[in-house]
């Protein structure tokens, strides 16, 4: 999957845990725009990787920073 996400511009699990790794602690980080068909998939890796400050983004809900 990691070539198919490099070539359209997503990212692995892995991929954004590595960008994650660079920004400094205590950001909060949501995750967006999951294909539907890998949803369930996806966030069982994301939380597998243990990433502080990182929530799944919900669909139809609002977020305000």
């Amino acid at each position: 999957m990691t070539r198919l996400a490099e070539v359209s511009l997503h990212m692995t699990p892995e991929m954004f845990g590595r960008e994650i790794a660079k920004m400094p602690s205590g950001i909060r980080v949501i995750a967006v725009h999951i294909k539907v068909r890998y949803r369930e998939q996806v966030i069982r890796e994301l939380h597998d990787l243990q990433l502080r400050n990182v929530e799944i983004g919900e669909c139809e809900k609002d977020y305000f920073f």
